[in-house]
């Protein structure tokens, strides 16, 4: 069974987008300890901290740091994590079947405590904000911790109290004082202290064990039933009645506000409103990937964490909520589709894409499309809505009208001339024309007497026939680019004519769009590289520049908005004004960073439409222009290297001190890092500069890496940020110690001045050299060479040959180089040359080599299928994760899953 849960995981991906939500799961191939959540925790960092049938993990984002319990639990099954909570900032209190752990976040160790009074079940944990004490719910008992200091809480009464089966605890505040509501198998007890307790018992009609309790911000209390639904006090009869999904089983509840939020055993997850009596499907297949959560744990970041029994952990990702998509909730969802166009208008958002046209109508929530057979095409490329009229270009299909009255789509008479052909943009002119750049020419079509002007290199000055974008000034000239050069439309003449144009507009070639700026100006927007403002008053030019960090970035999108620019280019969504760049990505709601030429709508009302390769967004543009920061991000390393990798448990108390401390052997720094957040951090970019060493920025690499070689004695500040996101970062401190090279070549350079000055001052003087005064005379000294010879390194390196393969010494993660050398019978300088000068190789490459193939053996071997990656890995000498995975794609260039998953 174990083999096909583990079989099953593999095909899971770790991040899916299901029914438009973005989640992410977690499971023992991700690196968590065991596929059996049982409760979830964010810390006061921001880690998440899980508990699982085995010990507690610890997940950034990025890695899984697995935190296990000591080896005093006969069984797995007494591991189990039923609560954590956060005392201290560098504490957690666990509880599990055993009792109660502390969990050092520095160390990255449990221990148990209270062992003495507390060695039976800890079924859950309450800290109180208002009184500071923290509250411990067992099979035996209510007990409070303070001060360091445990007492067991008599709330009924003598041996009563043993008596209690506590299942779990809430907190209501009155005034400065805790009332306890304490959920036991059978029963609900509220205690505000000194014997005032009431004890409430389940009504006719609601049954099973109770489980779970919550109170809402509205003081209203329930209980959940592991076989029954939720029942909620009713203070007036003082039973527990039915108010929630009788008959279904129930495995948590958690309060958000006035609503409870509900773990089934089969339903998945459930909001209910108890003002309104009304409840929704928050969760459910496809949303999550099972409808058996066992967990439900909500952070202060609105991500909804949800924990299975079998099956790991299902996230959803962390968003800010800038920009939305388009939907009609159970009708209709853009997020599905490659968006290529759209337009909106009378009730109708009409949206093109790869497939067709889909025609959404918000008033009867009902929605229509067209495909091949009716467009003649499949690529939806520009849609334009005037007088109740839309107007659709395809590529290879020509242009139809959907007219948004009779709901009827056609191809008007006038553009029979243009079936077949491309059509790349429409644009409103404003004077009652509609224009059409196409693959056949330049079109200008009359909406008052729906006939079409077609504009070609045969009957007028149009440089080719294939027209990309056109775009109108203030005066009303119409700037023209096609695939040949450019040319200009003269209003008053009706005339094209590729005279007089700007040579610095021509040398920008094909242009991707035109824009009108302001009432003086135009915009061109090129293929590749910065947009060219022509400001026609002045007859001058300037380059709009953005600090990128990129030669020639791909503009779509160029508008003016309360005194910054909005753009859009081919990665991102930026908002510049003055020196600060804001920069907005899949976090803030973009569900792709893809965007479409000349899909951009602004509706006057303050909101902007984008089509993207993920749908149809919106965004109000006062959120955008908003300058209030948004919280801090902290960006943390997840490896470091300088004279040795460093462990977890270091890179930990790197993270907490926020210093990184090298050693006196090497001066040479590399770090990889990520930001601590949970959602899709893709196409973020990150620069960093080391204070005290770089004078500018430098651009990290997509691996999220930095390297820094022979640095000199002294403290630096290494600065990390999000490009365009400046709440996402770092400051890190850097403490290089003079190096015991520095620290030799010093002394040897001392030595030297010293007996150049002692030459000097010999021959100047006439004086005996000191070294004369030593040295005997007239014997002479042979020196023995120190360097073996080969015949010596090779009777040792047969030796150590044989040694390991014997012995196989390198199973020891503590393995040193000195009791290496003892077992092979040599000293440690003998085995460090024949390393280095005979064999051209350092010792933990050798070591780290044979323990990859000893893991590659092992993962072949069927008696170890069923233990995890880790797990092997251990057996194969590796002390964790991250030395491990490192020298396995070094040695193999493959993931250790990939052995597993062939050799199952």
């Amino acid at each position: 069974m174990k083999l096909l849960l583990q079989l099953l995981m593999l095909m899971i991906p770790a991040m899916v987008s299901a029914g438009g939500i973005n989640t992410g799961s977690l499971t023992t191939e991700d690196g968590l300890a065991s596929n059996t959540v049982q409760s979830v925790l964010k810390d006061s960092k921001g880690f998440i901290f899980i508990g699982t049938n085995v010990g507690v993990d610890r997940f950034d984002g990025y890695n899984v740091v697995n935190i296990p319990f000591d080896n005093t639990a006969a069984e797995i099954g007494q591991y189990g994590v039923n609560a954590m909570v956060e005392t201290r900032e560098e504490h957690l209190l666990v509880g599990n079947k055993q009792g109660l752990w502390l969990l050092d976040k520095r160390r990255l160790k449990l221990s148990r405590i209270f062992e003495k009074d507390i060695d039976f079940e800890v079924t859950s944990i309450l800290h109180s904000d208002k009184t500071g004490k923290t509250y411990v719910g067992t099979v035996r008992g209510l007990f409070a911790l303070d001060d360091k200091a445990l007492k067991r809480i008599s709330v009924l009464g003598g041996s009563r109290d043993v008596r209690m089966d506590i299942r779990h605890l809430a907190v209501e505040y009155n005034g400065n004082r805790d009332i306890l509501w304490i959920a036991c198998r059978n029963s609900l007890l509220r205690y505000q202290g000194q014997k005032q307790v009431n004890i409430y018992r389940a009504a006719a009609g609601f049954s099973g064990s109770f489980v779970k309790v919550a109170v809402t911000a509205g003081g209203r209390v329930f209980v959940a039933s592991d076989t029954d639904g939720i029942g909620a006090l009713d203070k007036t009869s003082g039973t527990v009645k039915s108010e929630l999904l009788a008959g279904t089983g129930i495995n948590d509840i958690i309060v958000s506000g006035r609503n409870i939020i509900a773990a089934t055993v089969t339903n998945g997850i459930i909001e209910y409103d108890p003002d309104r009596s009304a409840s929704v499907q928050l969760y459910e297949k496809p949303d999550i990937r099972f409808n058996t959560p066992f967990v439900f744990y909500r952070d202060n970041d609105a991500c909804d964490w949800i924990g299975y029994k079998f099956f790991g952990l299902d996230y959803t990702c962390y968003d800010r909520h800038t920009f939305t998509s388009f939907e009609l909730p159970g009708v209709f969802d853009s997020r599905d589709y490659n968006v290529r166009s759209f337009a909106i208008g009378n009730g109708l958002t009409l949206i093109g894409t790869r497939d067709g046209l889909y025609v959404a109508d918000s008033h009867n929530k009902s929605v229509s499309s067209f495909g091949y057979e009716r467009l003649h095409a499949n690529i939806v490329t520009n849609i334009i809505f005037v007088d109740g009229i839309f107007y659709i270009g395809t590529i290879g299909g020509g242009v139809f009208t959907f007219d948004s009255r009779t709901r009827q789509l056609s191809r008007d008479a006038a553009f029979q001339k243009l079936s077949g052909s491309n059509v790349y943009e429409f644009v409103n002119d404003g004077t009652g024309y509609v224009w059409l750049c196409t693959s056949a020419g330049l079109g200008r079509y009359d909406v008052k007497q729906r006939s079409l002007k077609l504009f070609t290199s045969d009957t007028s000055q149009l440089p080719d026939n294939e027209v990309f974008c056109i775009g109108f000034d203030n005066n009303g000239s119409g700037w023209v680019s096609t695939r040949a050069g450019m040319c200009i439309y003269d209003p008053s003449r009706h005339t094209l004519s590729s005279h007089g144009l700007p040579a610095q507009v021509t040398r920008l070639g094909m242009l991707r769009s035109v824009i009108k700026y302001d009432k003086s100006s135009v915009l061109f927007i090129p293929q590749l590289g910065f947009p060219l403002v022509y400001n026609l008053d002045k007859g001058s030019f300037t380059r709009l520049s953005f600090e990128l960090y990129e030669k020639n970035p791909n503009f779509l999108y160029v508008m003016k908005y309360r005194g910054g620019t909005l753009f859009c280019t081919e990665d991102g969504v930026y908002y510049s004004r003055g020196s600060s760049l804001r920069r907005f990505g899949y976090i803030d709601g973009l569900p792709s960073l893809q965007f479409q030429s000349n899909a951009f709508s602004y509706d006057g009302r303050n909101t902007l439409y984008m089509a993207t390769n993920g749908g149809l967004v919106e965004a109000h543009l006062d959120r955008i222009a908003d300058t209030a920061t948004y919280r801090h991000i902290p960006i943390i390393l997840n490896e470091i290297q300088t004279d040795h990798w460093f462990t977890p448990e270091e890179v930990t108390k790197t993270i907490i001190d926020g210093k990184i401390q090298l050693g006196r052997i090497g001066s040479d720094l590399s770090v990889s890092f990520s930001p601590l957040v949970y959602g899709n951090i893709k196409g973020l970019k990150y620069r960093y500069r080391l204070e005290g060493v770089d004078n500018d920025w430098s651009i990290a690499t997509h691996s999220r890496k930095i390297f820094y070689h022979s640095l000199l004695p002294g403290t630096y500040t290494l600065h990390i940020e999000a490009i365009g996101m400046p709440e996402i970062s770092a400051t890190i401190e850097v403490d290089v110690p003079v190096t015991y090279s520095t620290m030799l070549g010093t002394t040897v350079l001392l030595i030297v001045f010293l007996l150049i000055g002692h030459i000097v001052y010999c021959k100047v003087y006439n004086k005996e050299y000191i070294w004369e005064r030593f040295i005997p005379k007239p014997e002479v000294v042979k020196y023995k060479k120190n360097r073996m010879d080969k015949k010596e390194a090779a009777a040792i390196i047969k030796k150590l040959n044989k040694h390991m393969e014997t012995s196989k010494p390198y199973l020891n993660p503590d393995l040193t180089m000195s009791e290496l050398a003892k077992g092979v019978g040599c000293s440690v300088h003998d085995l460090s040359q024949v390393f280095s000068i005979f064999m051209n190789r350092t010792y933990y490459d050798y070591v780290n080599e044979l323990r990859v193939n000893e893991f590659k053996m092992r993962a072949a071997d069927p008696q170890y299928s069923r233990l995890t990656i880790m797990a092997l890995a251990e057996m194969c000498g590796f002390r964790s994760r991250t030395p491990f995975f490192t020298a396995v794609k070094k040695y193999t260039g493959k993931l250790p899953k990939d052995f597993v998953r062939k050799s199952k």
